[in-house]
């Protein structure tokens, strides 16, 4: 930690007296970017955000917290989605079966100010397509009717046949 005094200079003239009262002035280290960044799917419309960070650098700080950033692609503009005061975020209400592109920054708050790390590695996650409800009417004695919903981002279905539940199932109709 160190403190200065700003001292007025004019035309190469110093004026005696400082013009402030001394500033505190502490320095850190370069902070480093959250390390081990995972990204993944935990459902049909979210993601989840994972990455680890060195403990000895959590110390240093009053407190802190990360922020998280998103976006469509991989070179794309990020924007900043929420923060966690863990090591891991969970990203919900997304679209169905889009990928989504992330990064990671520490934040350490120390005597009020706040101190940022440089951006982790871009990691991504595809939400899961969702399920279809699939309903089956028989349409008279040798033939059956299949319908289902279709969710947007779904690009094709398959159909399969078994003879019971628990047996072996062929692919009828793709």
């Amino acid at each position: 930690t160190y403190y200065v005094k700003p001292i007025l200079v004019y035309k190469g003239i110093s004026y005696p007296g400082p013009i402030s009262d001394a500033m505190k002035i502490t320095l850190i280290d370069l902070l480093p970017a959250p390390n081990y960044v995972y990204a993944d799917e935990y459902g049909i419309e979210g993601n989840y955000v994972t990455w680890s960070y060195n403990e000895s650098t959590l110390n240093q700080y009053d407190f802190y917290y990360f922020e998280i950033y998103s976006s469509d692609a991989f070179d794309g503009v990020y924007y900043y989605i929420g923060e966690s005061y863990d090591d891991i975020f969970w990203h919900d209400y997304l679209s169905i079966g889009e990928e989504y592109f992330y990064k990671v920054r520490f934040v350490g708050v120390l005597d009020m100010n706040d101190y940022y790390s440089s951006f982790s590695e871009v990691v991504s996650a595809t939400t899961k397509p969702a399920m279809p409800y699939a309903e089956a009417v028989s349409e008279a004695y040798n033939s059956i009717r299949i319908s289902w919903d279709s969710y947007e981002n779904n690009t094709g279905f398959q159909v399969y046949r078994g003879f019971n539940e628990t047996g072996s199932f062929a692919n009828i109709a793709t």
